[in-house]
């Protein structure tokens, strides 16, 4: 939640108090398939298929993100990493201070 309240003017923060607020019960594990590359070159459709299917499990992991065009969820997907970054300095900086 503090990671929601703390971006409140992006669409991800926004969907994500949301989902919070409302459905706490719900398990948020859709995001645990991971996507696998493969090994050997692929013509344009495919690589263009792979590109989609990319973006498809990309727009998972954005809080709100299905709800999203692609144009928005791109705009958005930056400052949703810099805030997951700075919510791991913090817990990281809550962990060094507890251990000593």
């Amino acid at each position: 939640m503090a990671l929601a309240l703390s971006a409140q003017e992006f669409a991800w923060s926004q969907f994500l108090q949301h989902r919070l607020l409302s459905s706490a019960d719900e398990d948020p594990s859709y995001t645990s398939k991971i996507m696998k590359r493969d090994s050997h070159k692929q013509d344009g459709e495919e690589e263009e298929a792979e590109i989609k299917k990319r973006l498809k499990e990309l727009q998972k992991l954005l809080p709100g993100g299905e709800e999203m065009n692609m144009e928005e969820m791109l705009s958005e997907i930056g400052s949703y990493i810099v805030c997951l970054e700075m919510q791991m300095i913090v817990l990281n900086s809550l962990v060094q201070e507890n251990t000593f």
